[in-house]
């Protein structure tokens, strides 16, 4: 089996005291992994990410290292080029997860169009108004889908992805927590959702 790549410079006490596991200063290590986390998201992400978005992905990182320092290894890099690519890769689920959400609030927004659909075909002039009231019930959907905590949001772009029958034992699956939590969550997301779109139009199941 091959060794790994041993270290050029000598590790410092901070990396040593984290390595091994060992009680460590929490602002020494934000002061020598903060600045490289956040030039390296500005690097290699630009604009893509906020400033807000960096910081939380920065604070990730430190959170991970305070809760399980032992995942980093002395012996194979120094802290900041550690540091470097875990918020990179943070970044990186952060944005294929953003991705996912934006095209399942997409969807979301497209089955509220479809059930509110007329079922017989409007003449002109109906449809034009129709297609108004559906561009008006629909940003209101959205304001209120970005509104919702972040639990509601996930509950609600599930059920437009895995359907009315699957969405609560899948999305349990996939957050480990009960199928009752999700349901709770998603009885939430309806009320919200309906008093943003008004009681009379109900495109909810």
């Amino acid at each position: 089996m091959l060794e790994p790549p041993q270290r050029r410079k000598p590790a410092t006490e901070i990396e040593s005291k984290v390595s091994a596991g060992h009680p460590f200063d929490l602002e020494k290590l934000l002061f020598v992994i903060d600045s490289p986390m956040h030039n390296e998201l500005v690097c290699v992400f630009g604009d893509s990410l906020s400033g807000e978005e960096r910081e939380d992905l920065a604070r990730d990182v430190l959170v991970e290292l305070f809760e399980s320092p032992t995942k980093y290894q002395v012996t194979r890099s120094c802290l900041p080029k550690y540091a470097k690519l875990r918020v990179r890769t943070f970044a990186l689920d952060y944005l294929r997860d953003r991705k996912k959400a934006c095209v399942q609030q997409r969807l979301f927004i497209e089955r509220a169009h479809l059930q509110l659909a007329p079922a017989d075909g409007p003449c002109p002039a109906e449809k034009a108004e129709q297609r108004e009231l559906l561009k008006q019930t629909a940003d209101r959907i959205r304001i209120a889908i970005l509104q919702l905590p972040l639990e509601q949001q996930r509950v609600a772009a599930a059920y437009v992805e895995y359907g009315p029958t699957n969405f609560a034992s899948r999305l349990a699956a996939e957050l480990d927590v009960s199928a009752n939590r999700v349901s709770q969550w998603w009885t939430r997301a309806k009320r919200a959702l309906r008093e943003a779109i008004g009681p009379e139009e109900d495109v909810f199941e």
